[in-house]
């Protein structure tokens, strides 16, 4: 069901203020819904079952500002920042979320087989949550991205890094070339690497998050 504010698309509701544009594509010889939101996040999607009732809603985050018209006349109003804006994916399925260029912020809640990908080389700290009663969620992202997963019912949340932890590679790499020497060969020097404190190698990680904190 819909109002005057809102707009279905392949059965999912949108707030019609948040829809830039939509279009019907092929993929895979299949007939997709492609949506571009308006802080340009993009969704593709089969139509979806009406029983579902699929929604998608954005909202801006809300911040004062003091407009100045003369040294005597200024008022203060609240604007969104279209630069900040939270994104609510509820009972989508089968859908790719591809992110922006912007700080990301996406919530899934019952949603299923879903492809998020918010690893454009941007510089922000993009967050995905995904509730526990959404399933089969695969998120592709950058490491200083957060995403953050309750324990899954019958599905699993796959995360996969486009840049690898390169630093902690080499890292491993040397010290598995310091184990192989023989017992009677005199130790090679090591170049120096720049560490932290003189021949002593300090290796961290982010634990926080998954799959780190099942480690």
């Amino acid at each position: 069901m819909t109002d005057g504010n809102s707009i279905n698309i392949g059965g999912v509701r949108f707030d019609k203020q948040s829809v830039q544009k939509s279009e019907v594509v092929q993929k895979d010889g299949q007939q997709m819904n492609s949506v571009f939101l308006n802080d340009g996040t993009q969704v593709v999607y089969p139509n979806q079952d009406a029983k579902k009732e699929a929604t998608i809603n954005q909202s801006f985050e809300i911040n004062m500002v003091d407009i100045r018209r003369g040294p005597q006349d200024h008022e203060k109003v609240w604007v969104e920042n279209k630069d900040k804006a939270t994104t609510t994916f509820n009972n989508l399925e089968n859908a790719q979320i591809t992110g922006t260029d912007k700080k990301d912020n996406y919530k899934l809640n019952g949603c299923k087989d879903i492809k998020v990908d918010i690893s454009q080389d941007d510089n922000k700290k993009d967050k995905v949550t995904i509730n526990k009663t959404s399933s089969n969620v695969t998120v592709d992202s950058m490491p200083n991205d957060k995403v953050k997963t309750k324990k899954q019912n019958g599905g699993e949340t796959t995360m996969r890094f486009r840049k690898t932890l390169a630093a902690f590679v080499a890292a491993a790499s040397l010290l598995t070339v310091a184990g192989c020497g023989g017992n009677n060969a005199p130790a090679a020097e090591a170049a120096d690497i720049g560490t932290t404190t003189k021949g002593k190698l300090t290796v961290g990680a982010e634990i926080g998050y998954p799959p780190f904190e099942y480690f």
